[in-house]
């Protein structure tokens, strides 16, 4: 009996830790458009479009309504004729301001969302789908489910739109976030020893020092805020 107990707990444990990973992770039906078979709410930053500013280098900006495409990395806007379209490859465009939300421009189609300022550098972030594996159709048009998850590639192509599925294949995506740190000549650098120790040229031995005391993940947005704090705040 007490077996049999255990066995029911260690079960539930991973029955429950299986859901947990699954929500990370959607599913499209072979042969299907995925800017197509995925609502709004998740092919996109927010569930519904909001209003916004673009802000250009200059200090003119212009209002519409605004929403960021995780499926094509793409700012799109709805235009006075009611049709969606993505912001042009524009060396002039500052950021974007959506509702609380400030994404700043980086050229030629990267918009990076502000997480948070320390003195001359910022925490940004850039959501994306992934394309994480392609599941053969068995029988009866179900998915093997035997694929393991191992290709890690962008979802969009090199001209930024999406092919359509293979029909016998169905696609699996998952939500990625990529960290940047922008400096205040808004110049973007991936977070890692070299980029924070050439940020802080003056705090390298304090800096040096916390790395080696302190295990920081550089793809972990609290371990970023902790270490742009230090940069900060040490003498």
């Amino acid at each position: 009996m007490k077996l049999y107990a255990l066995i029911l707990i260690i079960c539930t444990g991973i029955f429950d830790r299986s859901l947990a990973q699954e929500s990370q992770y959607y599913r499209l039906k072979g042969g299907s458009d995925p800017n197509k078979a995925m609502p709004v709410a998740k092919r996109y930053q927010y569930p519904a479009f909001a209003r916004g500013k673009l802000h250009f280098k200059n200090g003119s900006f212009s209002e519409a309504v605004f929403n960021y495409n995780l499926l094509l990395g793409e700012m799109h806007f709805v235009s006075p004729k009611g049709d969606t379209l993505a912001l042009s490859e524009d060396p002039t465009i500052e950021l974007v301001s959506i509702g609380q939300d400030v994404f700043y421009y980086e050229y030629p189609k990267t918009f990076w969302r502000l997480l948070g300022s320390y003195s001359s550098v910022k925490l940004v972030s850039k959501q994306r789908l992934a394309l994480i594996d392609t599941e053969k159709q068995g029988g009866y048009g179900q998915s093997s489910g035997t694929s393991s998850i191992r290709n890690t590639t962008m979802l969009s192509n090199s001209n930024g739109s999406l092919a359509k599925l293979n029909a016998q294949s169905d696609l699996v995506l998952s939500k990625r976030v990529d960290y940047g740190i922008m400096d205040q000549n808004n110049r973007f650098y991936v977070p890692k020893q070299g980029s924070i120790l050439g940020l802080f040229p003056l705090k390298k031995q304090a800096i040096k020092t916390y790395l080696k005391e302190n295990a920081i993940n550089f793809n972990e947005e609290a371990d970023l805020q902790k270490l742009l704090a230090f940069c900060v705040e040490s003498p």
